[in-house]
């Protein structure tokens, strides 16, 4: 590539392209098209117009207005090669061309053929093609060159116009030399953000009242972006030459064929996304400097929301604490997934995580006073006039026809967003678009693999509105995986296709087709566990009640398995809720065990029919009751439902005792059509106070105090409200430890068994729980059981009888029956051998290594814990918790010696932190030159973790399980057996001792 060309940070998530494999014919013979021809120009001019053009780019951006805005906004750092990408043309990894290949177009474009012409005809008037040529002429121009089939496609937010789209992915395979454009190109190395769904709803949902979204169109927005010369032979079109008048060029006229140069980014280039993408960032941020936001962008479309100026301040305050919580996640929250750029925050009780295409560094701006402006837009942070005012001196060129003034509502991504209702439609004309789309598949018997593509995302689009219809694509999916290796075979429909797409014509042609923006909310957990055994039958546990039903022999088929029955116990779960609890807060967490069920509702549909069929059901229901059900999976051990798959004798005696068989095999609708028995008592637990029905328990515990009088000990109330557990100290979630405050745990967590059921112990429980346990338990784990018991007496006010020398005895006897494995095996120390031979299987030049042969001989030297020295998770890094570079000093010991000291902030002996240090040593494990190497490959940021290393763009946390996977494989390739951890600090301990070292550890 010239050294003038400007690698740069560009990507995409997807481009139009056709096919790869589709038929392709030769151009349409002379007569064919009837537009007025482009004229050709003399092979002179074309020549200088090619050398004219790669001094002088072609586009409406102007570069020096961009460069000063970046540089006066602070943005310069972050988008450096724009500045010389519009001047010099931008490189978008087309390879270099060894020779000639000249492939046919697609097919389509007989179908199109005005349209095409027309398309043609704009680019030449435009001056962003330059020819024609004949392929010797382009050849002697620029060099080999490849053409790649043009195709035509429907724009996709303007249904009734063409696209023309270049396959730059055709071949789809390589046959022999000749390799694809996209072949060579990771759209992964060319990131952009997007205004994807959730990063949209996440936006409104921080919106005040009032406030009013506008739209806006980029004109002609990939075709903005110049590439550079050394990028144009892989940009070659081969065109028909009748398209042209020739009178000036004679020698093409008995030419079928003629080229010419795109010197645009286009469609179907994989980096053609992200290279539109970056630049359309680098104005999204300009946009945000100079105070006008909020906004978000889905390719050349963008969605401008103003808030009313009496709520500014309080709007920027919400701004403003969300980016000092992004600033203290690793690398600032940012993401990168695949060719998407994001911030992402907390994890949400719904599962999501919240999602942003923006840091908020700026605060939104009163630009009212500006210029002078209407009544309504006075009232208003900013108007379009305000927009213009930046985006005229950058070139950016907007398609005013396509302008939609600041409302209440607004198309977005064939999407109306409501901000006063808070609530997403599809627009009018995308509803019509659908039916008509699902009436052509109707007319056509068989389908090739395209077709099921283009209605499957059609309908995927329509799922932002209507979640259940994810269960009605099941259909679509199961043909598309007919096809194999056989794209263009035609196929005829599995028959429940048809029955999906009368569904989905009918959620189509609903009048008000709308759902709330889904945005942060709150999840109520109302403690409710299903689970379902092939040999027993299916239970649900719904606080401290449950109710099992039997199934009787032969209930399996081929489609009806044990997956089957956990969705039928998970159906009987949510619609026994639905029927017995008044007033269910609009979100709630149900559990199970099976995992196929509980994350493939995550998805909204299963690809068993069978079980699809029950989600479908649920859905039902749901949406009836306007609950939103969500899942959790729950290990089988902890499953309170289990245990009513049991026998029945080790059930609470205030379970129901009616277990109604499900018949053998029948239809589904029979079994979701059958109604449930009636249920005497509500069935939610009293502790879900968002939920106004409660359980009225009505029994008294024997031998204890009476439950209404004081089980609950005489403290001082507090009004605050328990926080979430963080997620890694996350509980299994339980009726019997509900989230509380912790001074209130002893009191309001409980056992599993019922209170009446519950006896004060009059002896030592030796004849039940120590020979129970004995044998299968460590002694210490037996005794902590015992520990539990005592305190349970002292908590409710009963004597402990049994004495503390038989108590001790029986342990004794306990700790002699433990069983090996009980008994952690020894740690193994590290020696400098083993960390010689590590350090030998690490490549110093990769980031990870680097961290981690630092790491090893940091920690080995120092003394220091491992966990100490790396996190725990990617997202658990604290500065004020884990070492930083900016913690590292140098210092002189009593003997002149230089020392690396690291102040680690809080360790296992210390809240308030530890100083630990190493001094050089000779050999080749010397910790300060692994230390300098890690300096040297990762140059860690100094308020991030010490041992970070590059990751991609960014820097990534050293975590405890990365460090020791990866010494873990370097011992394997050493031929060394797997060492733990914390023999590390057991080695250096010897290691110090042989040395006659005094330590203090």
């Amino acid at each position: 590539m010239s050294g003038e060309s400007s690698p740069i940070r560009m990507g995409s998530t997807s481009v139009s392209t056709s096919s790869a494999a589709e038929a392709v014919v030769a151009n349409p013979g002379p007569g064919t098209f009837t537009n007025a021809r482009v004229a050709a120009r003399p092979i002179t001019e074309l020549r200088t117009a090619l050398i004219e053009r790669g001094s002088k780019p072609l586009t409406p951006l102007v570069a020096s207005a961009w460069e000063s805005a970046l540089h006066s906004t602070g943005l310069i750092s972050r988008y450096p090669s724009i500045p010389n990408g519009l001047r010099h043309g931008f490189n978008i990894s087309i390879p270099i061309i060894r020779s000639t290949i000249t492939p046919p177009n697609s097919s389509s474009l007989g179908d199109h053929l005005k349209p095409f012409a027309d398309v043609v005809q704009s680019e030449f008037a435009a001056q962003r093609y330059i020819g024609p040529f004949s392929r010797t002429e382009l050849e002697s121009a620029i060099g080999p060159f490849q053409s790649s089939p043009l195709s035509m496609v429907p724009k996709s937010h303007e249904l009734e116009k063409m696209r023309l789209v270049q396959n730059y992915s055709f071949p789809r395979s390589p046959h022999g030399d000749h390799t694809s454009i996209n072949y060579h190109i990771n759209s992964d190395d060319f990131p952009c953000t997007w205004g994807t769904f959730n990063a949209m709803c996440f936006k409104v949902s921080m919106l005040p009242p009032g406030s009013q979204i506008g739209v806006r169109d980029i004109s002609e927005a990939y075709r903005n972006i110049p590439t550079h010369p050394s990028q144009w032979p892989g940009t070659v079109l081969r065109l028909p030459a009748n398209l042209f008048d020739l009178s000036l060029r004679p020698e093409l006229s008995d030419s079928d064929d003629v080229y010419a140069a795109d010197t645009s980014v286009c469609f179907g280039e994989s980096s053609g996304a992200g290279a539109y993408g970056l630049v359309a960032d680098a104005f999204a941020d300009i946009l945000r400097a100079s105070g006008i936001g909020p906004h978000g962008k889905w390719v050349d479309d963008k969605a401008f929301i103003r808030i009313l100026r009496i709520y500014l301040a309080e709007y920027n305050a919400r701004r403003a604490t969300l980016a000092r919580r992004l600033a203290a996640l690793p690398d600032g929250g940012f993401h990168q997934s695949g060719g998407r750029l994001w911030w992402g925050g907390a994890e949400l009780p719904d599962g999501r995580i919240e999602e942003y295409d923006e840091d908020f560094t700026f605060p939104i701006r009163d630009l009212s006073g500006a210029s002078p402006r209407s009544e309504v837009d006075s009232q208003y942070c900013y108007n379009f006039d305000d927009i213009d005012r930046v985006s005229i001196p950058l070139g950016m060129p907007w398609k005013t026809s396509k302008d939609f003034q600041f409302s209440s509502a607004a198309p977005f991504t064939g999407i109306i967003w409501d901000l006063d209702t808070r609530r997403i439609s599809l627009t009018t004309e995308k509803k019509a678009k659908y039916r008509d789309d699902i009436a052509a598949w109707r007319s056509k018997r068989t389908h090739v693999l395209s077709d099921v593509r283009k209605l499957h995302g059609k309908l995927i689009h329509s799922c932002l509105i209507v979640p259940r219809g994810r269960a009605y694509l099941t259909g679509l999916e199961a043909m598309a995986r007919y096809f194999h290796n056989s794209p263009f075979m035609p196929r005829t429909a599995p028959r429940s296709l048809a029955a999906d797409l009368d569904w989905w014509f009918q959620i189509l042609s609903s009048a008000d087709l709308s759902r709330p923006i889904p945005g942060p909310c709150e999840v109520v957990n109302v403690h409710a566990y299903s689970d379902a055994s092939s040999g027993i039958g299916i239970a649900i546990i719904i606080g401290p009640r449950w109710r099992a039903w039997r199934l009787v022999p032969g209930w399996e088929s081929k489609l009806r398995h044990i997956g089957w029955a956990e969705a039928i116990g998970f159906k009987f779960l949510v619609r026994t809720l639905i029927l017995v609890c008044k007033n269910l807060p609009p979100h709630i967490v149900v559990y199970g065990d099976n995992r196929g069920v509980v994350e493939g509702w995550w998805n909204g549909r299963s690809s068993n029919e069978e079980i699809n069929t029950v989600f479908r059901r649920i859905h039902s229901i749901s949406t009836d009751a306007n609950v939103t059900i969500h899942t959790r999976y729950v290990p089988t051990d902890s499953n309170p439902a289990d245990a009513g798959l049991g026998a029945s004798t080790a059930l609470p005696p205030n379970s129901y005792r009616h277990y109604p068989s499900l018949p053998n095999s029948p239809p589904s609708s029979s079994i979701l059509t059958a109604p449930l028995l009636p249920l005497p008592l509500p069935l939610v637990r009293k502790s879900v106070t968002s939920v106004n029905a409660v359980l009225t328990a009505q029994t008294t515990t024997r031998g204890l105090r009476n439950s209404s009088t004081t089980i609950e000990p005489n403290l001082r109330r507090s009004s605050a409200r328990p926080k979430p557990y963080p997620s890694r100290l996350a509980l299994q979630p339980s009726p019997l430890r509900p989230l509380c405050l912790a001074g209130e745990r002893l009191y309001k967590w409980r056992p599993m068994v019922s209170r009446e059921d519950r006896l004060a112990c009059t002896a030592i429980p030796e004849s039940d729980l120590i020979p129970s346990a004995a044998g299968n338990y460590a002694g210490g784990t037996v005794e902590n059981y015992v520990a539990g018991v005592r305190a349970w007496h002292i908590i409710h006010g009963v004597p402990w009888v049994p004495n503390k020398a038989e108590f001790d005895a029986i342990i004794r006897g306990a700790i002699a029956l433990q069983p090996p494995s009980a008994s952690r095996k020894k740690r193994q120390p590290y020696t400098e051998e083993i960390i010689a031979a590590i350090l030998a299987q690490l490549d110093p030049d990769v980031p990870l290594d680097a961290a981690t042969g630092s790491c090893l001989t940091t920690g080995f030297y120092s003394c220091a814990r491992v966990g100490e020295i790396t996190v725990k998770t990617l997202q658990s890094f604290d500065p004020a918790v884990h070492v930083k570079p900016s913690d590292v000093r140098y210092e002189t010991d009593p003997q002149g010696l230089r020392m690396t000291v690291l102040a680690v902030p809080r360790t296992k002996s210390s809240v308030s932190g530890e100083d630990i240090f190493y001094a050089t040593q000779d050999g080749p494990t010397n910790p300060e030159t692994a230390f300098q190497n890690h300096l040297r490959v990762n140059d860690p940021p100094p308020n991030l973790h010490l041992f970070a290393y590059k990751h991609k763009n960014a820097h990534r946390p050293l975590t405890k399980s990365a460090f020791i996977t990866r010494i873990h494989k370097a011992l394997k390739a050493a031929n060394l057996q797997p060492l733990q951890g914390h023999g590390i600090r057991i080695g250096a301990t010897l290691f110090y001792l042989l040395r006659a070292r005094h330590l203090t550890l």
